[in-house]
């Protein structure tokens, strides 16, 4: 008899097909738009004549299908090998908002923590924290551990961590922490954070950044002073202009667009230094890396590096006195040079002289191109 069952039921399954029912529950589960609300039953009468004039009755109760399907769902999703709990999640802990004005400034001094600043117009600035972890209970413990606070003081926005010292470790279930700041594009920023990434947006004010293992990113920054500092962390920009700019970071590489500035510095160690457009004095070193560099103007220059290239073109009618030295060392003839030119020194006037152009590597070639 069991027997006999099994095949009715199959044959009914192929009878009513089995895949348009399959298609109706699954869209109940996971309902689209053109899903609907409404309970739905489905009833099969069939003749089975070939089955001893054994005929059944079939009422399927698509309701109860999806409710126990989705039971099994809740229960089963993040079961075995996945990487997830059940309890893998994300949640909005602080969201404030402030009433601000043009050159105000955003304080953060936080750790272990990203920062992302937004910027457009208005008067209102918004503070999101956003905390993610595979153990959402045990990473709300470990937030409210670190005591956060966001408020105003004058004309400063604060976002702080009383304990960021606070030492983490795996039972802490792969936490993170994302600070989010919607400011007005006319703002000063002072942001510090510890094994964090800081983006930044778009920014007209005096801007300090400072991060360790942490990368920094920058679309346009305009401002009188820009400080972009980490460790262990890349630094990339499209667009920095200020009368003063610095730019400092280890075992990282430094990657920008354009410099517009009155004095430049860029400083890492065994990593490269990129800079699309240069404009002002500058003072750009590292070490077991390379430097590549397009001058816009001559205001003088520094370049060093150990165990790695210079690369540096500059205007053909720059007026310098340049003093280049290296395993083996190159100049465009585009230049009117009047000085001495051997294999691993440059020493003489371009263009009846000017401005201090030194470059030196202890380990790499150096070359001088003309624009």
């Amino acid at each position: 008899m069991r027997t006999k069952i099994l095949a009715i039921l199959f044959a009914v399954l192929t009878a009513i097909g089995g895949l348009s029912l399959f298609k109706n529950i699954k869209d109940r589960i996971t309902p689209t738009a053109s899903a609907t609300e409404t309970s739905e039953r489905i009833r099969i009468e069939v003749d089975m004549d070939q089955y001893d004039d054994f005929d059944i009755d079939i009422d399927i109760d698509i309701d109860a299908i999806v409710k126990r399907a989705t039971a099994h769902l809740d229960h089963s999703m993040f079961d075995g090998d996945d990487e997830h709990d059940s309890d893998s999640d994300s949640d909005v802990v602080i969201d404030e908002t402030f009433a601000v004005s043009d050159g105000e400034r955003l304080f953060i001094d936080v750790s272990h923590a990203d920062v992302l600043i937004e910027t457009g117009a208005g008067s209102e600035a918004r503070i999101r924290v956003i905390l993610s972890g595979t153990n959402m209970a045990r990473a709300r413990d470990v937030f409210h551990e670190m005591e956060y606070s966001v408020y105003k003081s004058g004309d400063e926005l604060r976002v702080v961590s009383e304990n960021k010292d606070r030492s983490w470790n795996n039972r802490d279930g792969n936490i993170s922490i994302e600070i989010v700041a919607f400011i007005p594009e006319n703002f000063n920023l002072k942001l510090t954070s510890t094994h964090g990434d800081i983006e930044i947006e778009n920014i007209v004010g005096d801007v300090y950044v400072g991060t360790t293992h942490g990368d920094i990113e920058a679309m346009d920054i305009r401002g009188n002073t820009i400080t972009l500092k980490s460790t262990h962390g890349d630094i990339e920009a499209a667009l920095l202009e200020a009368g003063e700019i610095n730019i400092k970071t280890t075992h990282a590489d430094i990657e920008i667009e354009t410099v517009l500035s009155d004095y430049f510095t860029a400083s890492t160690s065994h990593s490269d230094v990129e800079i699309g457009s240069l404009s002002g004095k500058s003072k750009i070193s590292t070490s077991h890396g390379d430097i590549e560099v397009y001058m816009t103007d001559s205001r003088g220059a520094e370049f060093q590096t150990t165990h790695g290239d210079i690369d540096v073109t500059a205007p053909s009618g720059m007026k310098a006195n340049l003093d280049i030295q290296g395993q083996s060392v190159r100049l465009d003839k585009g230049f009117s040079f009047d000085g001495r030119i051997e294999d691993e020194k440059i020493r003489g006037e371009v263009n009846g002289g000017g401005v201090k152009f030194k470059a030196r590597t202890t380990h790499g070639s150096i070359s001088v191109r003309s624009n």
